[in-house]
This record gives C-alpha cells, sequence and structure tokens, in this order.
C-alpha cells in the first residue's frame, strides 16, 4: 500500500465548499498517519519512511511526480479526496515548480523536524500536522482539477478511480 501520510494527508478537506472527508480531531488522525509509516516500529519517522512512496507516485519513472499522478493515487485510495489533493500537493511542493521531487520531500521533512535533529518524533509529527490539516481547511485551491482529463490520465495508467 502507497505510503499513508501522503494519502491520509489528502482527506483534510480543500475548501469548505469541497470538505467531503472530515479528519477531526486532527490529532487523532495525524497520530494514526504516524503509527502507520512508522515501520520500524521505533516511534521516530525517518527520511527513507517517510520518502518510500515516492516510486510508487512516479508513474512514469521520470524522478517526478505531477499533479495528475499524485492526484490518481488519492483518487484510487478514495474518490471524495480528489478536490482536497490538490490542497495537500501544494503543501509538498515546498520550491512551488508544480511538481515533486525527492527535494521537495527532505524539505518538507525538515519542517517537521522542529528541533533539527535529523529525526521527526510522533510529537513534532503530530503537532506539524494537526496544524497542516487545520490550514488545509481554509486553503484556497489552485490548480482546480479537471476532471476529464485525470480521468483519462488515471485510466490510462491503471489507477481507476476508487470505485
Amino acid at each position: 500500500m502507497a505510503f499513508t501520510i501522503f494519502i491520509l494527508a489528502c482527506l483534510a478537506g480543500g475548501s469548505t465548499a469541497v470538505l467531503s472527508v472530515d479528519l477531526r480531531p486532527y490529532n487523532i488522525t495525524a497520530g494514526y498517519m504516524f503509527v502507520i509509516n512508522d515501520k520500524n516500529e521505533d516511534a521516530i519517522l525517518s527520511l527513507a519512511e517517510f520518502e518510500a512512496p515516492f516510486n510508487v507516485y512516479d508513474f512514469n519513472g521520470d524522478k517526478k511526480i505531477e499533479r495528475h499522478e499524485y492526484v490518481c493515487m488519492i483518487r484510487a485510495s478514495n474518490e471524495n479526496l480528489v478536490h482536497v489533493s490538490h490542497a495537500i500537493y501544494d503543501y509538498y511542493d515546498l520550491d512551488h515548480d508544480s511538481k515533486l521531487e525527492k527535494h521537495d520531500f527532505a524539505a518538507f521533512y525538515k519542517k517537521m523536524d522542529k528541533d533539527e535533529n535529523g529525526e521527526v518524533s510522533y510529537h513534532e509529527f503530530v503537532v506539524y500536522w494537526t496544524q497542516l490539516l487545520k490550514d488545509t481547511e481554509h486553503h484556497s485551491l489552485h490548480g482546480n482539477p479537471h476532471p476529464l482529463h485525470e480521468d483519462k490520465y488515471c485510466e490510462k495508467h491503471g489507477h481507476n478511480k476508487g470505485r
């Protein structure tokens, strides 16, 4: 299964008009996301654990995750998450170049590492994601989805909507 942080983060809620999945209380959701992805159960989310889904989301193998690749993976998980996935994509794209690369994951990871010790603890993760999920609820979406384009792309690459 793809990296649950990536997937669950997308559940947060786009604008109030498209909020279709309620993850409140956010701290519980964030805690669940951490536990699911702490593969070695050491209460630390390593950069390797955080970057694990990169190749899964990179359908075409070009070392970049484009918005449509990301949205297809989210859509395959839950159709109701499509609008939210655009907002979360924007949070991951820290350099705002409209593609996610390994350096975006590393920069995002560094933002979560508040004590700058090179590791993300359960507490750091939950605090960061709780705030991000709250903020996402009010995030104004840019790059609104084009359903026909995404449907065709997802079907072409074998990532049908979650039906």
